[in-house]
């Protein structure tokens, strides 16, 4: 049986080039190399999942509760006005009101100015994410309702 040696293979930095030149160990009863054990084959790169940590999320929420009575205005209270005006309104991360539109109207445009001045007047605790004041849209429902 006649034996070749393996001819010599050059390597680079950009590309790694294998003999693929059948040699005289591959035509006898010994175990061939697999890729997986070849030294030339790269290995995949095997990465840990790490844990993602929940983000912890909490709306903003008036520091006291927006007293719609207090502002309810005397012409709509004689005229016998009620209605609930839904607002959007933006909390920055200071707990002050940034911006603020009517999502839902009342029907009445005094109900509606009343109901946009109790929110700016109110102070809020800002939205935290993960323990950090962030700015946050959220939705504030005021009524109006006359006491019988």
């Amino acid at each position: 049986m006649e034996t070749i040696d393996p001819v010599p293979v050059a390597e680079t930095e950009e590309s790694a080039v294998l003999n693929t030149e059948p040699t005289a160990a591959a035509e006898t009863d010994a175990p061939a190399e697999t890729a997986a054990q070849s030294p030339m084959v790269p290995q995949p790169v095997r990465h840990q999942k790490q844990a993602v940590p929940p983000v912890r999320f909490e709306k903003p929420r008036p520091l006291q509760p927006i007293d719609a009575g207090a502002v309810y205005p005397l012409g709509s209270r004689l005229r016998g006005e009620e209605g609930i005006v839904r607002l959007l309104a933006r909390i920055g991360s200071d707990g002050r009101v940034e911006g603020l539109k009517i999502g839902e109207s009342s029907g009445f445009p005094a109900l509606d100015r009343a109901a946009k001045q109790a929110v700016w007047r109110t102070r809020f605790s800002p939205a935290t994410q993960n323990n950090r004041a962030v700015a946050d849209e959220i939705t504030i429902t005021i009524h109006f309702r006359l006491d019988s």
